[in-house]
């Protein structure tokens, strides 16, 4: 478990490194667009009324 948390943590720094290390706390200050808003509330939507796939199980 330690060796996938350090393999993630390590994915996302070198992300980040590779980026040129943009100042984080700038991106606490970002408001989405009336476009951007309306979007992920669609997705959301999707998502709550969306089917669930995947295969029947025995207890079903």
């Amino acid at each position: 478990m330690r060796a996938s948390v350090h393999a993630i943590g390590s994915s996302w720094y070198t992300a980040w490194v590779d980026a040129g290390q943009p100042v984080l706390p700038a991106f606490e200050r970002y408001e989405p667009t009336v476009v951007e808003r309306r979007e992920w509330e669609g997705l959301g939507q999707q998502a709550q009324g969306g089917e669930a796939k995947g295969r029947p199980h025995e207890n079903e």
